[in-house]
C-alpha cells in the first residue's frame, strides 16, 4: 500500500487545524523578525563604523568576516564537533617526498601574491576567526605559522590504503575538531592508495604506476567550494577556472507587465515564504534531529561512478534538466529509506511520513576572485518523496518542480537573511541563527573543465564532502562532476541513519539511475526503429 492511500485514513479536518496552526505561528514569527531587523539597525551601523576603525585599536587584526562566514564561523566556536567541515580528496598517479608538497604548498599557496596588487593571494590560509567587541575578525596566526601544523603525510608503507579505508579516514576527517587559534585547514597526503571501488580500466589510468591521495580538509569558513577547487586547480596546479561559467539562477521569460508585478511583489512574496519556512518549523520528519538528539557524528557514504553519458541519455531522451535526473534519484532514495522505516518495529520515526521534506541547495555565484571567499546563494524547495507509479513521473515532477523554483525569491530571502543575521553581534547570531525547517541538503558541483594536473602527478579522480547538517538537517547530499563521471555522496547524523541505511540509500539512487536509463535506451531503440 503506498503512503498516499496510508494518509486517507487520517482525519481531514486534524491535518487541516495543524496546517492552519503552523502557518499562523510562521506568520507571525516572519512578523516579529521583520520588526528584530529594524530595530537592529543601530548595531548594523556600529558595525560599519567599528569595521573602519579597527586598524587603530587592534592592528593584528584583519578585516571582519563578512555576513555569510560571520554565520559559518558560530560552528568553530560551539564547543561541539564541526558541522561545516568540507572534504576535498583527490586521487593522483605519481608520488611527492614530503619536502616537495611542503616547498608546493609554501610557493603556491602561502607566498603567492597578486601580480596586480602585491598582496598575498591566500591569506587566510595563516588566518583564523577572532571575536572582538561582539563581531569576528580575522587573525593572524603570526609567528606560531608553520606547515608542519597542516601538512600530514601518510607512508603507508606496510599496506595499501584500500577505497573502503579511504572512505573511513574522510569519515573520520569530516567529524574531528580543528586545532584552536590556528587557520582551519589540513592536507593530507596519503600515500600507497588502491582503487578497489571503482573499475579501473574505466579511468584511463595504468594499475602499474604509483597512486596517492592528496586531502584537503578544510572548515567552510575559509571558503565556499568554487574557492577550494580555485585554490587547488589555479593555485597549486596552475590551471585555469575560466572555463567554469557561473550565473545566477533566472526567473522564467516574462513580458514587461509580468516582469514589473513580480519586482513589485518582492516584499510581499518574501514574507510569504518566510512564513512558510518558519510554518515548517514546527512540522515534525524523520531526517529532523535536535541538538540534544545528536549523536554528534557523521556518517558517510559515496557511490559507485556514474558515466555523464548516462545522466545526458536520460536528460535528452525526456527533455529534462541535467539537475532533474539527479533529484529524481535522490527522491526516489528517500521514498525507499522512510518505506523501509514504515516496515521496521524497532526504529522509532521521528512524525509521520511526509509528502515531501525541504531541502536547501547552495550555489556560488559569480564574483570569484582567485582569493577564498564565501560566496552563495540558497535555493529552497520540496523534494517530493512519495510513491509515484513509475520513474518516469517522478522524473517529470521533479522537473516541474525546479522550473518553478525560477520564480522563487528564496535566494533574495537567503541574501538577505544572511545580511540580518550575519552582520549582527555574534551573541545574537549564534542564539537565533538555528535552522528548524530545513531537513535535508544539496551541493550539486558543476563539472570541472578538465582534469586537474599537479606537478608531475595527472589527478585521475576528484570527490567531495560536506558536513552541512546545522542546526535540525540530518542528511545532506553530494553530487560532483569529475571528467566522463559523477558520484552521489551522502552524510547524516549518526542519529537518523545507521550504516547499513547509508549503504543502502546510496545503492537506491543508483538503482534509480539506472531505471531511468534503461527506459530511456528502449525509447530511443524504439525511435530508431520507426
Amino acid at each position: 500500500m503506498c503512503p498516499e492511500q496510508n494518509r486517507d485514513v487520517h482525519v481531514p479536518d486534524k491535518y487541516t487545524f495543524k496546517k492552519f496552526r503552523n502557518l499562523l505561528a510562521g506568520g507571525i514569527c516572519s512578523a516579529l523578525f521583520l520588526i528584530f531587523v529594524s530595530f537592529s539597525t543601530p548595531i548594523y551601523i556600529f558595525r560599519i563604523v567599528l569595521s573602519s576603525c579597527v586598524k587603530w585599536f587592534r592592528p593584528d587584526l584583519g578585516e571582519i568576516l563578512n555576513p555569510l562566514t560571520s554565520l559559518l564561523a558560530n560552528d568553530l566556536f560551539s564547543g561541539k564537533p564541526p558541522q561545516c567541515t568540507i572534504i576535498i580528496p583527490m586521487a593522483f598517479q605519481g608520488h611527492w617526498k614530503p619536502s616537495e608538497l611542503h616547498q608546493m604548498v609554501l610557493e603556491k599557496w602561502i607566498k603567492a601574491v597578486d601580480k596586480e596588487t602585491g598582496e598575498l593571494l591566500y591569506e587566510k590560509f595563516q588566518q583564523y576567526p577572532y571575536r572582538w567587541s561582539g563581531f569576528t575578525f580575522w587573525k593572524n596566526t603570526g609567528e606560531k605559522f608553520s606547515l608542519h601544523h597542516h601538512i600530514n603525510y601518510h607512508e603507508n608503507r606496510g599496506e595499501a590504503i584500500t577505497s573502503e579505508k579511504l572512505q573511513e579516514l574522510i569519515e573520520h576527517l569530516l567529524n574531528a575538531p580543528f586545532a584552536p587559534d590556528m587557520s582551519p585547514w589540513e592536507l593530507h597526503y596519503v600515500a600507497n592508495y588502491k582503487n578497489t571501488q571503482d573499475k579501473e580500466t574505466a579511468r584511463g589510468y595504468s594499475t602499474e604506476e604509483p597512486m596517492f591521495v592528496l586531502i584537503l580538509r578544510i572548515h567552510h569558513v575559509l571558503g565556499d567550494g568554487f574557492s577550494l577547487l580555485s585554490a587547488i586547480v589555479e593555485g597549486l596546479g596552475g590551471q585555469s577556472l575560466d572555463a567554469m561559467k557561473l550565473a545566477l539562477p533566472q526567473p522564467p521569460k516574462q513580458t514587461f507587465l509580468e516582469r514589473f508585478c513580480y519586482i513589485v511583489s518582492i516584499p510581499f512574496c518574501i514574507f510569504l515564504e518566510t512564513t512558510y519556512l518558519f510554518s515548517r518549523a514546527y512540522e515534525k520528519c524523520p531526517w529532523k534531529v535536535s541538538e540534544d538528539e545528536k549523536a554528534w557524528w557523521q556518517l558517510y557514504g559515496r557511490s559507485d561512478l556514474i558515466l555523464v553519458n548516462d545522466i545526458k541519455i536520460i536528460k535528452n531522451a525526456f527533455h529534462v534538466s541535467f539537475t532533474s535526473v539527479l533529484l529524481a534519484a535522490i527522491s526516489s532514495g528517500i521514498n525507499q529509506h522512510l518505506l523501509a522505516l514504515k516496515n521496521d518495529t524497532e526504529q522509532k520515526i521521528n512524525g509521520p511520513d511526509p509528502d515531501s521534506m525541504l531541502c536547501l541547495s547552495t550555489l556560488p555565484v559569480p564574483g570569484h576572485s582567485r582569493r577564498l571567499t564565501n560566496r552563495v546563494i540558497a535555493v529552497i524547495f520540496d523534494v517530493p518523496t512519495t510513491s509515484y507509479p513509475d520513474p518516469v513521473k517522478r522524473l517529470m515532477e521533479c522537473d516541474t518542480l525546479l522550473k518553478n523554483t525560477r520564480k522563487s525569491v528564496a535566494p533574495i530571502l537567503s541574501s538577505f537573511y544572511q545580511g540580518a543575521m550575519g552582520c549582527h553581534l555574534y551573541s545574537v547570531s549564534t542564539a537565533l541563527n538555528k535552522n528548524r525547517s530545513i531537513s535535508t541538503g544539496m551541493t550539486n558541483f558543476p563539472t570541472l573543465p578538465g582534469k586537474i594536473s599537479i606537478a608531475n602527478a595527472m589527478g585521475v579522480s576528484v570527490d567531495f564532502a560536506v558536513g552541512a547538517l546545522e542546526g535540525d538537517a540530518g542528511v545532506g547530499f553530494m553530487v560532483l562532476s569529475y571528467g566522463d563521471y559523477i558520484r552521489f555522496a551522502l552524510v547524516a547524523e549518526k542519529a537518523v541513519m545507521s550504516r547499513k541505511q547509508v549503504d543502502d540509500f546510496i545503492k537506491n539512487v543508483h538503482y534509480e539511475i539506472n531505471e531511468l536509463l534503461a527506459i530511456a535506451k528502449v525509447m530511443k531503440n524504439t525511435s530508431i526503429e520507426s
